[in-house]
């Protein structure tokens, strides 16, 4: 099978301009939002420190909304972890922390 643009096998031709861009979108999505964390400071609030701040109401959260607290750790987790934004082990961590080894660990993977 022949493309009419570079009379080559379709999988040998370059990709068409407007696949290109769609192909790096999933690229420059990830990175942008690597830049919006990096820009607004999010990741200084993944800290040890912070968890110590914020130990009681964190873990009265999680007692009253184990639900909503786990789907959002989930989103965080997997957000971050995307992102690669730096702090990721301190989540693990985090994630232990307020659900417990078993449930936490579940939650990581």
């Amino acid at each position: 099978m022949s493309d009419s643009d570079c009379g080559k096998p379709t999988s040998q031709c370059p990709p068409a301009p407007r696949r290109r861009i769609v192909r790096c979108l999933p690229l420059a999505v990830l990175a942008g939002g690597l830049v919006l964390v990096l820009v607004f400071g999010v990741h200084d609030l993944i800290s040890l420190s912070a968890l110590r701040e914020n130990r009681q109401d964190l873990t009265d959260f999680v007692a009253d909304n184990l639900v909503v607290a786990a789907a959002a750790y989930m989103a965080v987790y997997a957000l971050a972890t995307a992102l690669s934004v730096p702090g990721g082990a301190i989540l693990t961590l985090v994630g232990g922390f307020l659900f417990g080894v078993v449930i936490g660990g579940v939650l990581v993977v």
